[in-house]
Formats: structure tokens, sequence, C-alpha cells
């Protein structure tokens, strides 16, 4: 993971926006087959999350990561068919079909120390915890162009918190409101890249969460090839 990724981020804003060109005129979305179950897990790199600064040097990353969720049980169900209008998010004249993914589990996460040009494990750990009691866990997908698609996750309101442990500090995501993280599915692969930011508060303004937003990135898998066209 890197966080002095500004040409990562770049790229990923530049092709979601020709995604949304490209969804703006053509056919509604469609995700495919129906009604089947998939589940994502954590491909590469560690789901991070880091503190919005330029310079920050410690981030929370996670050695596993996984979702499960069933695809909507029409092929292209008009009522789920619908524009994703907010922070995070993107309005195109077909809209995007969207559906609960259930709640995704982050595990063996820590903290990691930036120097050197390179991200290190620390001995301190972090327990991530997420949970639906403000509201559902969802994701939403665009049709695009070659065989990928706009997709993005909504944590709802307090969907998450980060300890970490022995410091007293808890971290948590989302807290106001529902807030959705971009990124782009690719249909022939079955990866999911992920890269957004994400408001959060702590416990402690100093030492414990660092400057809101954070930028959470990750990188899926799904274990069944469902496609979003």
């Amino acid at each position: 993971m890197n966080t002095r990724k500004s040409i990562g981020l770049l790229a990923l804003v530049a092709a979601l926006g020709a995604l949304a060109v490209s969804a703006a005129s053509a056919s509604a979305t469609v995700v495919t087959p129906a009604a089947t179950a998939v589940t994502i897990t954590q491909k590469g790199q560690s789901p991070g999350f880091v503190t919005e600064n330029a310079f920050a040097t410690t981030s929370v990353q996670c050695k596993k990561a996984s979702a499960t969720f069933t695809t909507p049980s029409a092929t292209n169900p008009p009522a789920n068919n619908k524009n994703q209008v907010g922070v995070g998010t993107q309005s195109t004249a077909n809209g995007s079909v969207t559906w609960d993914s259930g709640k995704p589990a982050f595990e063996e996460c820590a903290v990691y120390s930036f120097a050197g040009g390179k991200w290190t494990e620390t001995a301190q750990k972090a327990v991530v915890a997420t949970n639906e009691t403000s509201g559902k866990w969802t994701v939403s997908a665009t049709n695009g162009y070659a065989g990928s698609g706009a997709f993005f996750i909504t944590i709802p309101p307090k969907g998450a918190t980060i300890e970490l442990t022995g410091t007293g500090c808890t971290i948590t995501v989302s807290e106001g409101r529902p807030t959705a993280v971009g990124g782009i599915y690719l249909n022939l692969t079955k990866e999911l890249q992920v890269d957004g930011q994400v408001p959060f508060t702590s416990t402690s303004p100093i030492g414990c969460g660092g400057v809101s937003p954070a930028q959470f990135e990750a990188q899926f898998t799904a274990n069944s090839g469902f496609e979003i066209n």
C-alpha cells in the first residue's frame, strides 16, 4: 500500500469519470447472474486506513478482509436501478443497481509505520469491527465500458470502529452519515479495486486517529464471476 499515491488516486478518478460518461449514454445497468451469492476476498496489498495527511507516517492495515453478498434477484430490476447521489458517489442518466452487501470482516489488523520509503508493521495491534446498527452496508454498480463497471461500497453511519489495543483509542468511521467509497470492478478478472476517503472521529484528538478524513484502499477478488453490464 502506498499513501504517497496521488498518481494512483488520480488514475482511479479519471477511470471513474470515463465510466460515468460512458454509462450516461449506455443502457440500464445489469448485474448477472441474478440471486447469486458472491464472496470477495483480499487480493495483493493489505486493505489500509491512512489519515489524509501528506506527511502521514502511521496507518492501520489488515492482512485478511472479506465480504459476502447476494446479487439482485432480477438481472435488471427497475426498482433497484436508481441514481446514486452524494459524497463519493456519481449520478448517471441510467442510474446504478443497488443492493445490500452485508457487513465486511477485517482480520489480523495492525499499526504500520512509514519510514525509508516503505510501510513496516509495528507491535501495535488494531481491532476492526463492523456493524449495521445504524443502517445497512450496501453496494451499487454502474455499467461502464471495456468489461468494467463503477462499483461503490456504502458504509452506514458508525458502520465501523478501529480500536488500537492498549491505548484506549477508538476510531469511529463514518459517524455522522453514510459514506460511499468508489472503485472499479473488472468483469474478466473478477477483481475489485477500491480507493476513497472516509470521515472519522476518535476518542482522542492527539495520538489516536490523526486528522479526518482517511484514505481507504483495498483490492479484492470475487469467488464467482458476476458481471456488471
